[in-house]
């Protein structure tokens, strides 16, 4: 025991203190009893060993696998032809997900992912839009939505991995919605004098109309280059949420529109999204700012106690004419005050129900927003 140990300190100090040279061995058997063995540095032989039981540990590569499947309509009896598939790596302390390959489907509906390493991963399937104008963009599982798709966990090679491409229904109406996704102050793109814009548009976002109740996606759209989206021929009397997917990315809030004969037209609903590492990425509904606004990082104003009851005061430590209100998740403003000149402002909203509420605060210097709970 005290000679292998010998040896193993040996080779540990040739190792390190010759790190630009090479040691190498010669011998048989060596992984067994009776081995002989020569360490040489160079060329010269600094060692010699033999009838010794010596182990070694071969350090390899990771395993590379595969992922294939078939894309096929959403009732799985016809292959789409037409389209590409993403590989997303998974990873739940990632702010969003990375792209780790992307495919074009073959003439068969089928793709497929070589030389992955292990992991977790997530396969979402775009049909081609002038193809299949009707086709949602769909993970693995059938859904439209990251946070519903199945988790694959890649430790050999997966066969099978199929999807249904989910797809809206035809419909006529004369119903109408927009609105524009920006990045926001998590975005990291600081302006001059502790300031952010409302932040660069989001383009190429999958934007989903769902129905209320019954949860079936009616449409769905992409933000342009301006981050502009907007959706048209919504039937009447209906109610809807409008879902924003960016993988990795939670929604933390939405907005539910009612379109009807008198109030078939919904604009500004914006969305604002968050990359920050600090705990608070996501996708949020956003206030839009004209063009000479700015939104405001480092402006002092705090919320306390947060969470609260209902009950709470914005301060900001600094006397500031400043207007204020209040909206919930899904954009309703829930109450509305100016002060003029005070550093503090109390709120009662314990009326509202529970949950997570905004508060933006408009100053002449630009706009803040704050998120607050009501437990």
């Amino acid at each position: 025991m005290k000679k292998n140990l010998l040896i193993a300190f040996s080779l540990f100090y040739f190792a390190n203190t010759h790190a630009q040279q090479v040691i190498s061995s010669s011998g048989n058997n060596l992984s067994g009893g009776g081995a002989s063995v020569n360490f040489t540095l160079g060329e010269s032989v600094i060692g010699s060993y033999s009838n010794l039981s010596v182990g070694f540990q071969q350090v390899l590569s990771p395993p590379l696998y595969a992922i294939s499947g078939i894309v096929f309509t959403s009732d799985y009896s016809t292959e789409i032809y037409y389209g590409e598939v993403y590989l997303y790596y998974f990873d739940t302390m990632a702010t969003e997900f990375l792209i780790a390959d992307s495919t074009f489907l073959s003439g068969s509906g089928n793709y497929s992912f070589q030389n992955q390493p292990p992991g977790n991963y997530l396969v979402l399937a775009r049909a081609e839009n002038t193809m299949y104008p009707n086709a949602i963009p769909t993970y693995y599982g059938d859904t439209a939505f990251w946070a519903y798709a199945e988790i694959l966990d890649l430790s050999s090679d997966t066969m099978g991995v199929n999807i249904g491409v989910r797809e809206t229904p035809v419909w006529s109406g004369t119903g109408f919605c927009s609105g524009t996704i920006h990045f926001g102050i998590g975005s990291g793109k600081t302006g001059g004098n502790g300031v952010i814009p409302f932040g660069d548009p989001v383009p190429g976002i999958d934007v989903s109309l769902e129905q209320i109740p019954g949860g079936i996606i009616k449409a769905h759209t992409t933000t342009n280059d301006s981050g502009y989206y907007s959706i048209s021929n919504i039937p009447l009397n209906t109610s809807y949420k409008l879902l924003v997917d960016i993988p990795g990315l939670p929604m933390d809030s939405s907005y539910t529109i009612t379109i009807n004969s008198s109030d078939s037209v919904a604009t500004d609903l914006d969305f604002v999204v968050d990359t920050s590492s600090d705990g608070t990425a996501g996708v949020y509904i956003g206030y839009p700012l004209s063009s000479t606004e700015i939104r405001l990082e480092n402006s002092g104003f705090r919320i306390y106690p947060n969470p609260n009851n209902g009950k709470f005061t914005l301060g900001n430590g600094q006397k500031l004419a400043v207007s204020c209100e209040v909206f919930n998740v899904f954009g309703e403003k829930v109450l509305s005050t100016i002060k003029i000149n005070n550093s503090s402002l109390y709120f009662d909203i314990s009326s509202q129900p529970c949950g997570i509420y905004y508060i933006q605060a408009k100053t002449e210097n630009g706009i803040w927003v704050g998120k607050l709970a009501i437990e």
